[in-house]
């Protein structure tokens, strides 16, 4: 078990946000209860400091690819004065995910030139979601019954405790199940914002604010074990990429030094929505515009099968 302590920086609208009552869900673990080093699947993850307790019970501390894991979340104001805390994930008083490795071994084929340039360029330099280097593990986040629009905030009177029931997927998106291995669980307290808030900048109208919360954090694991489907790797679906006559005519065309962007990631759309089809694929962009005008190639690999299954270009330019 690791806590650290820090002050974070949440960015809000201006407007207020009403306590919610606590429901009773179980209480939360001891900081004994966690051990003093390292990180054990399954265990309580718990942290304290400032006279609030924050905690993650487990219902189990393996799970197959794709089953399901059942997570209390429980934070508890142990002072003699109210505590305010901010609202997390889905709902719950605190923030809570895993980091949960990509497909990225083994890399496929190898090839000559501009072909393996964009490999390379796209393994090495391209983005996956959210714009973070695409070989990073995804944060996925547990869901609840219901999961709050604009999550505020909450006051626990002395010796009073939140709590709520999460559900985390072991999957990468939705439909791919997590690789087997231990996977990172990350949680976290965002408390004592400043009262009064600090006055919003109004210039010519209000907007948004940075509010300083101090913040505790606490980590742990859970392990994926079991037998999964066979999913393509991040070098396999550039591979269905490169051997697709089209793409194949089209890279050339331009030189490398007019590469602008890369991306690569895995995503899933259960009924597909414009240039992107249903089901989960791996989404390869490529954007040309350094020293010519905007054009790109977007290609959608298949998860499981590696068929490539739509490919789009621009060369109008594109304002996309």
């Amino acid at each position: 078990m690791k806590t650290l302590a820090s002050t974070v920086m949440l960015l809000i609208a201006v407007g207020c946000a009403s306590p919610t009552p606590p429901p009773t869900d179980p209480a939360v673990p001891t900081p004994a209860a966690t051990g003093s080093a390292g990180i054990e699947p399954g265990r309580p993850i718990v942290g304290t400091q400032d006279g609030l307790t924050v905690g993650a019970v487990f219902n189990r501390g393996s799970v197959e690819p794709g089953g399901t894991i059942t997570i209390d979340v429980t934070v508890r104001n142990d002072r003699s004065t109210p505590a305010i805390v901010a609202i997390g994930t889905c709902g719950a008083p605190a923030t809570l995910y895993a980091d949960v490795a990509v497909p990225w071994e083994p890399q496929g084929r190898t090839w000559d030139g501009v072909a393996g340039e964009f490999k390379q360029y796209a393994l090495t330099q391209g983005f996956g979601g959210g714009g973070v280097p695409a070989n990073q593990a995804l944060r996925v986040e547990p869901k609840g019954e219901s999961c709050p629009v604009d999550p505020g905030e909450v006051t626990l009177l002395p010796g009073e405790t939140n709590s709520k029931r999460l559900t985390w997927t072991a999957a990468i998106v939705d439909g791919v199940p997590a690789l087997p291995g231990p996977v990172p669980i990350h949680l976290g307290l965002s408390y004592d914002r400043p009262d009064p808030l600090p006055t919003p900048d109004c210039n010519p109208i209000c907007g948004m604010r940075m509010i300083p919360w101090k913040s505790l954090s606490a980590d742990g694991a859970v392990r994926v074990d079991g037998i999964r489907p066979r999913i393509v790797t991040a070098g396999e679906a550039l591979d269905a990429m490169l051997s697709d006559p089209q793409f194949e005519a089209w890279l050339p065309l331009q030189p490398s030094r007019t590469w602008s962007n890369a991306n690569l990631f895995l995503q899933s759309m259960p009924n597909g929505a414009g240039i992107v089809p249903a089901g989960a694929t791996w989404e390869i962009d490529l954007f040309r515009e350094v020293g010519v005008p905007r054009n790109w190639a977007i290609g959608f690999v298949d998860a499981f099968s590696g068929e490539l299954r739509n490919l789009a270009f621009c060369n109008n330019p594109c304002d996309r």
